[in-house]
């Protein structure tokens, strides 16, 4: 009987699995206890490189122009898989923040220390925080409306005996979990954003409205 996971050969047509401590899939670093260390060091330096070359030309190009650099340079690293690497940290999430927060500024020209949330407003960006919450809404849309792939239709449970007279709608089933990775897990967090969205928006009448209102929602708690 093997005493640890390192005892256990997995074997897949013959072939012997090697056992590693991360790898990456889809562009995504997976680590063997799912902390996520490794893909945060990786988006962050992919940040930190296109907040250097925003640094370069924040003088002389106009606003809009660097509003177009923030989502070619820095946006699409925060949002790619967020929904899975997201359930990371606070305390790991916190540079990819600090990072996004600099950028932001960049692109107002703002000073290095100025509060970034009114900025964030004003630009209508979301956060880090509800980037992945926007995506976690639309994961949760498309499950209530049966527009996901099969096998991801059982990360969430509907809520049987949902009623739709109250005041607030549980359409999902709360999940039961007992650790921190758990909790952070898409079937115990996605119910939870869900219930946070007001019902109105949660009647959206097709995922593109779902984003724009839910997006100006996110912002205005801001």
């Amino acid at each position: 009987m093997p005493q640890n996971c390192a005892d256990v050969n997995l074997f897949l047509d013959g072939n012997r699995l090697e056992r590693v401590t991360s790898t990456k899939f889809l562009g995504v670093f997976l680590d063997e206890k799912l902390k996520w260390t490794q893909h945060l060091n990786h988006v962050a330096i992919k940040l930190a490189r296109g907040l250097g070359i925003m640094g370069r030309v924040r003088r002389i190009l106009p606003l809009d122009i660097l509003r177009m650099l923030y989502f070619s340079l820095i946006y699409p690293y925060l949002v790619y898989c967020c929904i899975v690497w997201g359930s990371a940290s606070a305390t790991a999430l916190h540079k990819l923040e600090v990072l996004q927060n600099r950028a932001v500024r960049m692109k107002t020209r703002s000073p290095f220390h100025a509060t970034a949330s009114p900025i964030f407003k004003q630009l209508n960006l979301l956060k880090l925080c509800d980037i992945r919450h926007m995506q976690i809404l639309l994961f949760m849309y498309k499950c209530k409306h049966a527009l996901l792939p099969e096998s991801c239709m059982n990360y969430c449970i509907l809520n049987l005996q949902c009623s739709y007279n109250m005041r607030h709608i549980h359409y999902f089933a709360a999940q039961p979990f007992r650790t921190s990775a758990r909790e952070n897990c898409i079937s115990v967090q996605g119910p939870r954003v869900w219930d946070l969205l007001p019902v109105p928006l949660q009647a959206s009448d097709c995922v593109e409205s779902l984003k724009l209102n839910a997006s100006r929602y996110l912002i205005s708690l801001y």
